[in-house]
């Protein structure tokens, strides 16, 4: 979708999509290159494992992101 619109596809392209009213940003591990960018933005960002396979996978997700509000 972001590709249809013009906009570069990245988790900073997003976060810059949603600064005016973001303050944490739940980027993957896989991306924590855009982590700086990101944070320079004035964002909190907590880096994590966000692929789930499992539902054991969600529920641990969903907790560790409790857990960083």
């Amino acid at each position: 979708m972001l590709e249809q619109l013009d906009y570069d596809v990245s988790p900073t392209s997003i976060a810059r999509l949603y600064a005016d009213f973001l303050d944490v940003f739940i980027l993957d591990e896989r991306d924590e290159i855009s982590r700086a960018e990101i944070e320079d933005m004035g964002i909190k960002v907590q880096v994590l494992n966000t692929v789930m396979h499992t539902p054991r996978d969600k529920v641990a997700l969903a907790r560790d992101i409790l857990e960083s509000l």
